[in-house]
C-alpha cells in the first residue's frame, strides 16, 4: 500500500512538471508534424516516422523523469522502489520501440 501511495505522488509530481515546463510543447509538436508528414509522402515513412518519433519521446520522457525524480527527491526517500522503478524507465521504451519497428519492417517485407 505505501507503494501506491508513492506511484501516486510521483505521478502527480510528474503531471505538475509536464506542465509547468511549456518547452516539452514545442518537440512533440514537431515530432506528430514530422510523422503526418512522412506518413504520406514517402514508400518507408512509417519506419522513419516511428524512429524520429521515438527519439523525441525517450529525449522527452528522460528529461521529465529527470525532472520529476530531483523533485520527489526533495519530499521523499532516496532509495524507495518508485525512484528505482522510474530510474531505469528509459529501457521500457527501448523494448516498445524495438517491437514497433521490427513489427513495421517484417509487415512490409514479403516472404
Amino acid at each position: 500500500m505505501n507503494y501506491i501511495k508513492e506511484y501516486v505522488k510521483f505521478n502527480s509530481i510528474m503531471w505538475k512538471v509536464f506542465l509547468k515546463e511549456k518547452k516539452l510543447l514545442i518537440p512533440m509538436l514537431i515530432a506528430l508534424s514530422i510523422l503526418l508528414i512522412f506518413n504520406n509522402y514517402f514508400k518507408y515513412s512509417s519506419i522513419l516516422a516511428i524512429v524520429i518519433l521515438f527519439i523525441f519521446a525517450i529525449f522527452i520522457w528522460i528529461f521529465l523523469v529527470r525532472k520529476s525524480l530531483i523533485e520527489y527527491k526533495k519530499n521523499m526517500n532516496f532509495n524507495s522502489k518508485v525512484y528505482r522503478d522510474f530510474k531505469y524507465s528509459w529501457i521500457f521504451f527501448i523494448f516498445v520501440f524495438l517491437m514497433i519497428l521490427l513489427s513495421k519492417i517484417f509487415g512490409r517485407i514479403q516472404f
